[in-house]
């Protein structure tokens, strides 16, 4: 090897050293390297205290950290990583992280069980938050109101399969169903059940109330369309609700809630075959990064439906007809005698949304469309009956950011569309017939909550709700209804504006007062009934509806915590719900006489509660209420001015209903929950000269059960069930004494629904589960009390049997 040689070696060999060294020095000193620092603080989500000494770890980094006393930790992280995502952390769920900046970040944790609300103590479970109740974060101990919080693994323990399921399950409800032309299913609370047209609770979609049907302003659950796998959370506030979300809060709050905020991306797939034909499959896709957030719902359900005979509902009487040869009830409709409900009573349902976030951004956008068969006038002899058809698309965005260390300011803007087409084949209509309701209603609200010291806050509220359109096209030429419409005239809109303040003030640790009052100035517009519309016969008869009052309502409650097992609630509050256009238009007198217009009606609620926990395993409430409803809007028998006897729409019912509920949850085990419920209702018609005459579709005593078992990680099983008191149908009066008259239909019995369920997850893989759910375990017969549009089912209307329904589906 020659000198040159060596020495381009030598130099060789000295840089391949230099290189090493930087490298490792590089390696060794991570001044060199490019990082960032996260901080915050670990926080108990139940409680908020935070929370020392647990280990903090960012996926994708090796270095961890512990929490300080004070729950703070402080972690360098590459700057490379731009999201960031925690480890999981033992014996924990991640509640909720909180961004506070790009590089503070709070975590809010609880233990795995809490999801289910299964391995929750007694003591945290009344610290657990709800924001239905005062539009911001509150502990259940502190909200003046009786609240039920249902969660996402709630739904999987329990096996529920729709909306309609998990309502039936909350203290104080009962479903009635009455296969109506809207497609309808209500619902009474706390004895009262309102027919057709009487909207008595708020039904929000993630804080949206758009979803409301506009001509007859109620909550059609099938256009709502939300598959269970879809939702989060629900929160069931009950009580009086007006001040805090306006017209139609009679009896309280039903937020479902399918946004909440997640740490980690869980993606679901599910596919259930039942009884009835019944299919069922849906997929929800979640994406989230540091900073955004996307959930996509998709939804799919079909069943035959209900397979009963006909004979079970109806007394199936001897008739005669125009050819004048007898024949029974079901023979003159064009039925058998032994024909049943098959095929009648089917439905569809399909679903898409997506909702997101984006820092102080949220937004949800959805369309439902869902068929569902009904019963009206009399039973169908066409193989696929009659049905409603029913489309309702919705767009909500919402903006929330605190502004300053004091003030959270919140806005909201959702847009809601219905379209309804009922489609009527029965013999009376002969073969043809349909009604068509159109609504779209656009609604703003701004409220800020404002804290100017660490035992008070201000709530204050501003609402703009309009009515763009509302109306209802009818042609039953058989039932003399051709060409005709009713609804708000061309070119006019329904503008309510409203006002609200609430205030909670804490003077003590062991008093909460709170005061709030609404303000509702209800819109001024002009609604018309058109007959022969397009014909030389054509008639159009109109009124304008003029409301020049302001109507206030209040809500007053105080807390008091003797301790932090023994509360005491003290509430009263008042709510109202304005007439709809289909009472408005039912009001308009054709015959040129003059009736007043309709006025709003209003419910005053007195209710004391009070909150024990015994041990740390029972805990049980117990609450004591009296409703006062007047000027409900009803159908009745009245003379007109020039004495003749006529059925009018008036604000005539008064109510009075007092009633007590009582629940005790019991955790004798971690793995084991045991929840009780019981309410009474003793309603009283108030009505004058009707005092005597008991009120229809209002049982006096239902009961409620949840049992769930964890015999492991993988495995739950499970039983809930409700039972409902024997109820009256409406009565109908026959002459001008109330008292003399009859009912539309039978007394129904009182019934027991049973409901079985047996969860397995991470079933082969980790991420797939499969559960058997029985519905109506026992086979009880149930009953629904008919309502006026079909006086032919006087039995009631008999419902589903024993159901068995398999679902199968993937987390990822």
């Amino acid at each position: 090897m020659d000198v040159n040689s060596k020495k381009r070696m030598k130099n060789l060999i000295v840089k391949c050293v230099q290189l090493f060294c930087i490298a490792f020095m590089l390696q060794s000193n991570p001044v060199f390297a490019q990082i960032r620092t996260i901080t915050g603080t670990v926080y108990n989500g139940i409680s908020g205290k935070p929370i020392a000494g647990i280990t903090v770890e960012v996926k994708g980094v090796k270095a961890t950290v512990q929490t300080k006393a004070t729950g703070e930790y402080l972690l360098e992280i590459p700057d490379t990583l731009k999201k960031v995502e925690f480890a999981e952390f033992a014996g924990k769920d991640i509640m909720e992280i909180k961004y506070l900046s790009e590089n503070e970040i709070n975590i809010y944790l609880a233990d795995n069980e809490f999801k289910s609300l299964l391995g929750l103590s007694i003591e945290d479970l009344m610290k657990i938050k709800v924001i239905t109740a005062g539009k911001q974060e509150q502990q259940i101990s502190d909200v003046p109101a009786s609240v039920v919080v249902i969660t996402r693994t709630d739904i999987e323990n329990y096996g529920f399969n729709s909306i309609e399921e998990i309502l039936q399950s909350i203290p104080g409800l009962y479903m009635v169903e009455q296969y109506n032309w809207t497609g309808m299913t209500g619902f009474g609370v706390r004895g009262f059940f309102a027919e057709g047209s009487f909207s008595n609770m708020v039904i929000m979609v993630n804080g949206s109330t758009a979803l409301r049907e506009g001509y007859i302003n109620q909550y059609i659950l099938a256009r709502i369309g939300i598959p269970v796998e879809a939702i989060d959370r629900i929160e069931i506030i009950r009580g009086p609700m007006s001040v805090i979300y306006g017209n139609g809060a009679f009896f309280g709050a039903i937020n479902i809630i399918t946004n909440s905020q997640k740490t980690s991306e869980s993606s679901k797939i599910t596919s259930m075959f039942g009884s009835n034909n019944t299919q069922k499959y849906a997929l929800r896709v979640e994406s989230n990064t540091e900073n955004v957030s996307l959930a996509f719902n998709i939804g799919f359900f079909s069943t035959d439906g209900v397979n009963q005979p006909y004979s079970k509902m109806t007394s199936n009487p001897m008739v005669v007809i125009s050819d004048l040869i007898p024949k029974t009830y079901l023979e003159s409709v064009g039925l058998t005698n032994n024909a049943t409900t098959a095929n009648q009573l089917s439905q569809n349902n399909k679903h898409f949304s997506v909702t997101g976030k984006f820092k102080g951004f949220t937004f949800d956008v959805g369309s439902t469309r869902a068929e569902k068969g009904i019963l009206w006038l009399e039973p169908s002899a066409a193989p696929n009956g009659q049905n409603v058809l029913i489309n309702g698309s919705n767009a909500n965005f919402q903006y929330q950011q605190p502004v300053g260390e004091k003030f959270n300011l919140h806005a909201l803007l959702t847009y809601g569309a219905y379209n309804s087409i009922t489609r009527y084949n029965t013999k009376s209509t002969a073969g043809a017939g349909f009604s068509n309701i159109n609504s779209t209603n656009l609604f703003f609200e701004v409220n800020g909550i404002y804290k100017p010291t660490e035992t008070a806050d201000i709530t204050l509220g501003v609402v703009r709700e309009t009515m763009l359109n509302a109306s209802n096209d009818v042609d039953i030429s058989k039932l003399g209804v051709a060409n005709s419409s009713w609804r708000i005239k061309l070119g006019d809109q329904i503008i309510d504006h409203e006002v609200y303040t609430q205030i909670n003030y804490k003077p003590t640790g062991k008093l909460h007062v709170i005061g709030g009052i609404r303000a509702t100035k209800y819109g001024n517009y002009t609604y018309q009934r058109l007959i022969d519309e397009g014909l030389p016969t054509a008639k159009i008869f109109e009124k304008e509806f003029i409301d020049h009052k302001m109507h206030i309502t209040w809500r007053l409650a105080a807390i008091l915590k003797l301790n932090e097992s023994n509360i005491f609630k003290i509430m009263y509050g008042t709510a109202i719900i304005s007439p709809n256009m289909r009472q408005n238009v039912t009001r308009l007198d054709l015959s040129g006489g003059y009736r007043t217009q309709l006025e709003p009606s209003s419910i005053e609620t007195y209710e004391i509660a009070y909150n024990a926990i015994f041990s740390s395993k029972i805990y049980s409430t117990l609450a004591v209420f009296q409703n006062n409803l007047d000027k409900i809007i009803e159908s009745s028998g009245a003379l007109d001015d020039k004495g003749t006897y006529m059925l009018l729409t008036q604000n005539t019912g008064k109510i009075q209903t007092n009633g007590a509920e009582y629940s005790l949850q019991l955790k004798p085990m971690k793995s084991l929950d045991i929840q009780l419920s019981a309410s009474y209702q003793l309603s009283k018609n108030n009505k004058q000269s009707w005092e005597n005459i008991a009120l229809g579709y209002s049982p006096q005593l239902l009961g409620y059960i949840k049992i769930a078992y964890k015999l492991n990680k993988k495995i739950t099983i499970s039983a809930n069930g409700n039972f409902v008191d024997e109820m009256e149908t409406s009565w109908q009066q026959k002459d001008i004494d109330p008292q003399i008259g009859a009912r539309y239909g039978a007394l129904v019995p009182a019934y027991f629904c049973l409901n079985a369920n047996f969860l397995v997850k991470d079933m082969l893989i980790r991420g797939m589960f499969f559960n058997t759910n029985i519905i109506n375990l026992t086979n009880a017969e149930i009953r629904y009390a008919n309502d006026p549009g079909n006086r032919w089912a006087d039995k009631g209307f008999v419902t589903y049997g024993r159901r068995i329904m398999v679902r199968i589906g993937y987390e990822f």
